[in-house]
């Protein structure tokens, strides 16, 4: 007679069950994991009413003019992969060129 035992995952439990983050993940976390954003999020496509809202919620504000500008950069100069459609990265990539200019 076998008893199964269902329950929660504890501390004191040692079982690997294929969901635990590396070592490497524990000791050097992302930048903003402790917010709850992971790195992939800076890297998703964005529509431009998406990118600008993103912006102005942490403190920058554009003319239509500046957007539109930055934006365009974004999508040529600093189109990391290539596609032509701007992220995260690539807006505060074209945005800091922008700013130092």
């Amino acid at each position: 007679m076998t008893l199964k035992i269902q329950g929660k995952k504890s501390i004191s439990d040692n079982q690997n069950y294929g969901d635990d983050v590396n070592a490497q993940y524990l000791l050097y976390p992302p930048q903003f994991a402790a917010q709850g954003v992971e790195d992939e999020e800076f890297v998703q496509p964005r529509s431009r009413r998406e990118i600008r809202e993103i912006f102005e919620k942490i403190g920058h504000s554009f003319s239509d003019n500046e957007f539109d500008r930055i934006w365009e950069s974004a999508a040529c100069n600093c189109d990391l992969n290539a596609d032509g459609i701007v992220s995260v990265q690539e807006f505060r990539s074209a945005l800091n060129d922008y700013l130092d200019a």
